[in-house]
């Protein structure tokens, strides 16, 4: 692992949120102390505690933060400090419905919960332009700051704001977008229902209305309220960089209503967080392997997880099983994390989330938490010098994930269609074949992959769309859909092609597009005869093989799977979805045939529920292998090659990892006047 200003010493991370304003009865050298003991050498505080910073309009006292930074400093620790822009004191939101938040219905929020500020209503966004910058000038150049943390969670618990301080903004933001309203009630095609528009002023708030919005008018806006947050993290980054050169980041999660895209790259480093638990290992490694991909550096900090179990008012998930949170860490340092926190570190005695786990009890007694964090620290410290001086590779099969996608499938799911759910569900399938994976923004560098995977992508924007040309070209392989290309970025029906500018490239004629869920449609491909489902498009060829053909239904004979040499590559487009049941072998079956095709060696013989995460320097490689499902699972080792673990070498085809345990092999190619001598 090479050394940055993110380890710092070559370290990785391991902490917690701590909270020293709740607790005024605790020393806080005690409680550091614990921290410490527990393994954790990182805290992050400040991001809740507005009213501790500002209790009165414009009377700011840092004084407290200061003392608990100066004792964190003492102890060898260090802190992320959170701008606290996320919870508001109550001064500023009582009385003044303006300055809050407005639900679909139009109706303000009141104080209480959090996020319910309106970002941007003049007033509002001053005052949190001025606590950030106070709080800057406070503690910025503190030497216990490593790091800032912009906000807290974006969109966490709200949605959009449709109150009055948007308007100005949306009507500005059409303006910029589509310059005059010609060319917008072209490009929506508002002729449908009479809602030509003859001014950008009246083009309205998608708020609740009679039946359903137009769905160019219900994309748009979402793209709006995206760049409004986006602008809203941007001026406390600019003000914070005014008086501090600490990195800044944002907690931000693939399922918050941001364009994590967009977000990332504005920022110094990435950070997300994810309340798993042993049900749901796949989200875990895809979030692994999207956050991955963000940001500047191909690291990232999982800024939150919980220790036992998540928990809140409106109850509790499923309390991890022994092993497990150590096995998500594991996962999480071999993939690409610089640091693994806890969400908390001592339980709430108060507010919203009482049954959340912890590694404190309110009580001063030890969770079940800690156990855990005491495992998290001994595998970090293993890791730690395993990966020094090394580097994880770059995957040669990437999935796309796009929040152009996410906003289209929000606004038109297909009958319940969950965008996340969809990739997950990829990135499993595929990881289970032993496949390094990496899930990609829209923006990301192409270059390392040899296969890519864009399903589930109504619309593809036009740089997108040349840098895939230039991918296929240059020898790659796109796999395109299901439902990728099926609609214009303004969310209408294509003119030129039923699948719009990829038909042309992809040598293919849409003849009908239609639902074919329940019709008694097959498909044959890749050896497997599937049932075929959900909204579809079914061609022919206008130069491409057609490799895939219906059977049964209203359109037998037509195809819906067809490959296309173009370039030194290949364009491969599905144009239906597979029955669930068969649905992940036929990927499967799908992406191993092109990645076999095109040499792809990042893969590993590995049964289900282990992953490997391969690292190299210029002697040798390091296979981190982790059990994740709690099942344990088997690695066959390759051949030529001398395998090690702990500096013993191993001399057995396959080893075994037990359930949610991790190992650390090394491999070295042998000499060839060894194979020679053996053979």
């Amino acid at each position: 692992m090479r050394e940055d200003r993110f380890t710092p010493h070559g370290r990785l991370w391991h902490g917690a949120a701590y909270y020293p304003e709740l607790w005024p009865g605790l020393g806080i050298d005690e409680e550091l102390l614990r921290i410490r003991e527990a393994g954790l050498n990182v805290v992050r505080i400040g991001e809740f505690a507005w009213s501790k910073m500002e209790p009165a309009p414009g009377e700011f006292d840092f004084s407290f933060f200061i003392d608990v930074l100066d004792r964190v400093e003492a102890l060898g620790l260090k802190a992320v400090f959170g701008t606290p822009t996320a919870t508001p004191p109550v001064w500023l939101t009582h009385g003044h419905p303006e300055r809050c938040l407005h639900d679909i219905n139009g109706r303000p929020m009141v104080h209480g919960g959090r996020q319910h500020l309106a970002v941007d209503e003049p007033f509002v966004r001053e005052r949190c332009r001025r606590i950030v910058e106070e709080l800057a000038m406070a503690i910025g150049r503190h030497p216990a700051l490593m790091a800032w943390q912009i906000d807290n969670e974006f969109k966490c618990d709200v949605d959009a704001d449709y109150g009055p301080s948007a308007v100005p903004r949306w009507e500005e933001w059409l303006r910029q977008r589509y310059e005059n309203i010609e060319n917008l009630n072209t490009q929506w095609g508002t002729g449908v229902w009479s809602q030509e528009y003859h001014a950008f002023e009246q083009v309205p708030i998608p708020v609740k209305c009679p039946g359903l919005h137009n769905a160019s008018l219900l994309t748009a806006w979402q793209r709006f309220t995206r760049d409004r947050i986006l602008d809203f993290c941007r001026m406390q980054l600019k003000v914070i960089r005014g008086h501090s050169s600490a990195p800044v980041t944002h907690n931000t999660a693939m399922l918050f209503k941001v364009d994590t895209d967009k977000l990332t790259q504005c920022l110094d480093f990435v950070s997300f967080d994810h309340y798993v638990d042993c049900t749901n290992v796949g989200q875990m490694i895809m979030n692994y392997d999207y956050w991955r991909n963000t940001g500047k550096d191909r690291r990232f900090w999982l800024m939150e997880t919980s220790a036992s179990h998540n928990g809140s008012l409106l109850g509790f998930h499923k309390a991890h099983p022994p092993g497990f949170v150590r096995a998500e860490a594991v996962a999480a340092y071999a993939l690409g994390a610089t640091a693994f926190c806890y969400w908390v570190w001592r339980q709430q005695r108060s507010g919203a989330e009482l049954t959340h786990g912890c590694l404190m009890q309110s009580w001063d007694s030890p969770a079940v938490g800690m156990k855990a964090a005491l495992e998290v620290d001994a595998a970090r410290k293993e890791l730690e010098i395993a990966l020094k001086g090394r580097d994880l590779i770059r995957a040669e099969v990437g999935i796309t994930w796009s929040d152009t996608a996410r906003i289209m499938m929000d606004v038109e799911p297909h009958n319940g269609l969950n965008y996340a759910n969809l990739i997950m569900d990829s990135s499993k399938a595929l990881r289970s074949r032993g496949l390094h994976l990496d899930i990609l923004p829209e923006s990301a560098d192409l270059d390392h992959l040899k296969v890519l995977y864009t399903p589930f992508m109504p619309a593809l924007p036009t740089p997108f769309f040349e840098r895939l040309r230039d991918f296929v070209h240059k020898g790659g392989v796109w796999i395109a859909g299901p439902l990728t290309g099926g609609r214009t970025v303004e969310h209408t029906v294509p003119l030129n092609a039923g699948l719009g500018d990829l038909e042309e490239i992809a040598g293919i004629r849409t003849l009908h597009s239609y639902p074919l869920s329940g019709t008694g449609t097959y498909g044959s491909g890749f050896g497997m005869r599937v049932e075929l489902v959900g909204w579809s498009h079914v061609f022919e060829s206008a130069g491409a093989q057609i490799i895939g053909v219906l059977e049964g239904g209203s359109t037998p004979g037509m195809g819906f799977l067809s490959e296309h040499s173009v370039g030194k590559g290949k364009i491969v487009v599905l144009g239906s979805q597979i029955q669930d049941d068969a649905a992940d072998l036929f990927l499967q079956t799908m992406v191993t045939h092109y990645a076999d095709l095109q040499g792809v060696k990042a893969r590993y013989l590995v049964s289900a529920g282990t992953l490997v995460a391969e690292w190299r320097n210029q002697e040798d490689t390091l296979w981190v292998v982790v059990n994740i499902d709690g099942q344990g699972g088997t690695l066959k080792l390759p051949p030529l090659h001398e395998v090690s673990m702990g500096g013993k070498c191993i001399d057995a085809e396959i080893i075994e990892v037990s359930p949610y345990q991790h190992v650390c092999l090394t491999l070295t190619p042998k000499r060839m006047d060894s194979v020679r001598k053996n053979v």
